[in-house]
Formats: structure tokens, sequence, C-alpha cells
């Protein structure tokens, strides 16, 4: 059976390490939405490599947890998503 050192169960008790993860992580998100608002606003459809369709309405912000050990975010935007063809340009911050 797998046991928590004495160090490991201080740090546990602390909950500090998941607050600032917490804090970090919403931040991150919203500069990814700010980054989301300053791109809508210059992209045009005409000066962007694209697959007709693409939807320039639609975009997300997806946080994650585990990329090489670490957690992520990432804005996919604008997005082309359909059952065959998946196609965005995508921003991550890891």
């Amino acid at each position: 059976m797998e046991r928590f050192s004495r160090d490991e169960v201080e740090f546990l008790k602390q909950g500090t390490f998941f607050d600032w993860k917490e804090q970090i992580t919403q931040k991150v998100k919203r500069v990814l939405e700010c980054l989301h608002e300053e791109l809508a606003r210059r992209i045009t459809t005409e000066e962007l490599y694209a697959p007709d369709g693409m939807d320039f309405a639609k975009w997300q912000v997806v946080r994650g947890e585990r990329f090489h050990n670490r957690p992520y975010a990432y804005l996919d935007y604008p997005q082309f998503f359909t059952r065959e063809t998946k196609f965005t340009y995508r921003t991550i911050f890891w």
C-alpha cells in the first residue's frame, strides 16, 4: 500500500498549492479570453487560410490537467469541427 510521507501530509494540509493553482488557472483563462477578443477584432476571413465553412463566431477555451504532467489551457479560434474534419488555430498555455 502506498503511504504519504510526513512532508507530503504537511504539504497537503496547507492547501496553498491548490489555491495558487486555481488562481493562476483562472488568470490564464482570462488571458486567453482577452486574446480571443483581440483576434476577433483583427482577423478577417479574407486574410486567413481556412477551409470553407470556417465558423468565426465559434471559439472555446479548454482547461486540462495533464500534458507532460502539467496543467494547461488552450484557445481554439476560429474553428471548424465536423465529424470528418477538424480544423482550428490553437493557442496553448502550458
